[in-house]
């Protein structure tokens, strides 16, 4: 009868802690894909080009915070308006410039991903909408947590 109460609670912690992993880095991806289908005024689309579209962190502890800025230009005729940035997983926070970017301007998207509670290989997906031809970019940030 022990045994099995051991069993039991084992198992019982076991789901417990999955459901709370699930919680903490919680799929956005209906969000991306709400984001995607925003409208995007034709008759003002620009260009956006990235510095760089992926970031290797390397290896980190767990439980630091990682950030990384995303630098890109405006090359398009017409200001470059950002109307969001979303993540793939709760833990990876992006930010967006809040103002319309210049034509030849230069602005970035700052990200931050928190590392408790992860281990191992991570892969980060950034999404940007924006008003560009296509509407959606993608930005990675990966690493491993030890």
């Amino acid at each position: 009868m022990k045994k099995s109460l051991s069993l039991m609670i084992n198992k019982l912690f076991l789901v417990l802690a999955a459901s709370a992993l699930l919680v903490a880095c919680k799929n956005n991806s209906s969000s991306s894909a709400n984001a995607a289908s925003m409208q995007v005024d034709s008759s003002q689309v620009t260009t956006i080009k990235f510095d760089e579209d992926k970031y290797d962190f390397g290896k980190v502890a767990a439980g630091e915070v990682v950030e990384h800025e995303f630098k890109f230009t405006n090359t398009g005729k017409y200001p470059l308006i950002i109307k969001s940035a979303t993540a793939s997983c709760g833990c990876t926070v992006p930010s967006k410039p809040e103002e319309p970017v210049m034509p030849g301007a230069t602005a970035s998207i700052n990200v931050k991903f928190n590392s408790e509670g992860r281990q191992g290989l991570q892969e980060k997906n950034i999404t940007i909408i924006a008003n560009t031809n296509p509407s959606a970019s993608s930005l990675r940030l990966f690493g491993e947590v030890e």
